[in-house]
């Protein structure tokens, strides 16, 4: 399921168009709907794009379909209704496959989406057919189809969708000549043969392993949007001589907000609280008491730059803060009016810990039994960094056992959180759906830099953040 972006033939497009459309009927065992659904959307956006092709109306690497269909219109060509039921395809575009978003699709919208792509095709395919009559009347073409088009320099290819539009890439990748791919792939073996031929690779959640980059043939750089690069195998691509970089830098406000917002819904109960009006119970106190804050011990495990965003933010609230970061020098720490100790200090003396530290094996289930039982009864444990660093089982018997007050997650062992987690089960703990990192604008810059670190190693550079250093001394 690939997308190019490079003036064709349209009759090019309506053959792409077929082809979605032949998978988007493929009903088979073992097939999501949903990777049908975005068959289908993909079939008729192709098929508009042949149009605009065919009347050499330029557009951008990513449009939704509602916005192609206003420049058909710009263009002098009436919009049947049945056609402009395809703006509703949009949606099957990126959140079918979007974890944090996921939507079950039914067989009877799938049934819908198929009916409504077929509409447009041929409503496409019989207005090129009649390209000479006024229905849709050509300019003078300036085009040499027949010749070819200028070949991009290089091809960047995304691995798996999630976001509404990529002319953020777009406008990083353009200026160094590179096509943009999209893909959605869900297996190694299906982002093997996306990035088979790929210059510059930019990856979501797919897993990029050691077998899809080792079938790479001139593979320069590998993008993640995020942080972490827990599924792309560093190892493998520094065999390689592939620069591995990630945004570190494009969420500090949001997770360090989201993690103190998460500490007052557990400390004020807003949360239980909201559910007990709903039920008409009007309850304060009597099962569950609330404490001041004012003057309460911050304990901060780990103290990156989002731990350090969180410190900044809780000094005006006069809490006392602890950091326990074996890599961080006690003077860091005090400039931003926290006092480094060690872990066992940190989780005695805490009233509330917030997790912030990188995924490792060496950190895996940090916060275990062990230390949720040193913790107060009182305590309340915050972890928007890596789910795996919390020992969900033990945490699970420490709220109901009551070793510790309450909890709030947005990160887990196991994403999307499985329906039997017993974590769902309890009320004293505060769930989010690993959301920390987001805010309109904290996308925005997360699609610009993941793509600027692409362009700048096409352009000859070294990516800004640069996971695996020893590239650099490999052959690239």
């Amino acid at each position: 399921m690939t997308q190019r972006y490079s003036p064709e033939d349209p009759r090019e497009w309506l053959n792409r168009a077929h082809s979605n459309i032949l998978r988007a009927r493929a009903v088979q065992p073992g097939v999501y709907l949903e990777d049908l659904c975005f068959d289908a959307q993909q079939a008729a956006e192709k098929a508009i794009k042949a149009l605009l092709i065919a009347r050499e109306v330029d557009f951008p690497y990513v449009h939704d379909i509602a916005e192609l269909l206003t420049l058909l219109e710009k263009a002098g060509q009436i919009i049947p209704q049945p056609v402009r039921e395809a703006e509703r395809l949009t949606r099957f575009a990126v959140f079918t496959r979007y974890p944090y978003f996921q939507e079950a699709v039914s067989p009877q919208e799938h049934q819908e989406a198929v009916a409504v792509a077929d509409e447009v095709v041929r409503w496409a395919e019989g207005l090129i057919q009649k390209g000479n009559s006024s229905t849709i009347t050509r300019k003078p073409s300036t085009i040499d189809y027949s010749q070819g088009t200028p070949m991009p320099k290089f091809k960047v290819v995304i691995t798996d969708l999630g976001y509404p539009t990529y002319k953020y890439e777009e406008e990083q990748l353009k200026p160094v000549g590179a096509e943009l791919v999209l893909t959605n792939c869900r297996t190694e073996d299906e982002v093997a043969a996306a990035i088979r031929d790929a210059d510059g690779v930019i990856v979501r959640l797919a897993p990029c392993t050691a077998k899809a980059i080792n079938a790479t043939t001139r593979c320069k750089v590998i993008a993640r949007y995020g942080v972490g690069v827990d599924n792309v195998d560093l190892a493998a691509a520094t065999a390689k001589g592939i620069c591995v970089a990630n945004v570190p830098d494009y969420c500090w406000d949001e997770v360090s907000e989201h993690a103190l917002a998460l500490i007052f819904s557990c400390a004020r109960k807003t949360v239980r609280h909201d559910r007990l009006v709903r039920k008409g119970e009007w309850d304060i106190g009597s099962r569950d008491p609330i404490y001041r804050m004012a003057g309460k011990t911050l304990g901060l495990l780990g103290f990156g730059n989002i731990a350090r965003s969180l410190a900044r933010k809780a000094q005006g609230l006069r809490f006392r803060i602890l950091a326990h970061d074996p890599f961080v020098k006690p003077e860091v720490a005090q400039e931003l009016g926290a006092t480094l100790v060690d872990m066992d200090t940190l989780l005695r003396e805490s009233d509330y810990i917030s997790v912030h530290a990188p995924n490792t094996p060496q950190t895996r289930h940090l916060v275990n039994e062990a230390a949720l039982r040193k913790m107060k009864r009182t305590a309340i444990l915050v972890n928007t960094s890596r789910g795996p660093l919390v020992d969900e089982a033990a945490l699970a018997r420490a709220l109901k056992e009551g070793w510790i007050n309450s909890a709030g997650l947005d990160v887990y062992e196991k994403e999307p959180l499985p329906a039997d987690s017993p974590l769902r089960q309890l009320d004293n703990i505060v769930l989010t759906g690993h959301a920390a990192w987001y805010s309109e604008e904290a996308g925005v810059e997360l699609q610009t830099k993941a793509a600027a670190e692409v362009a700048r190693v096409l352009a000859g550079g070294w990516p800004k953040s640069l996971v695996n250093p020893q590239v650099r001394t490999a052959a690239r």
